[in-house]
């Protein structure tokens, strides 16, 4: 028998098949399942985020300078 820190690394581990078989094995685990899921999501809009400014602030650097101004004169 497996126990539940195994499962939910298997969970964090599994790719969309695997993940959902554990989701339709395990149904008392399924509330942690949803919370891995929605830290894995806002993990990932946070780093496309910041990936998307980083690349605004490459391609028109005066953009740093213009925020730190706005925060400043508000």
């Amino acid at each position: 028998m497996r126990n539940i820190k195994t499962i939910t690394e298997q969970y964090r581990e599994g790719d969309f098949e695997k993940r959902l078989n554990l989701f339709l094995e395990c149904p008392p685990l399924r509330d942690e399942f949803m919370q891995i899921e929605q830290d894995e999501t806002s993990d990932r809009s946070t780093h496309l985020s910041q990936a998307a400014e980083n690349q605004i602030h490459r391609k028109y650097p005066y953009t740093r300078l213009l925020k730190c101004c706005q925060s400043s004169i508000s």
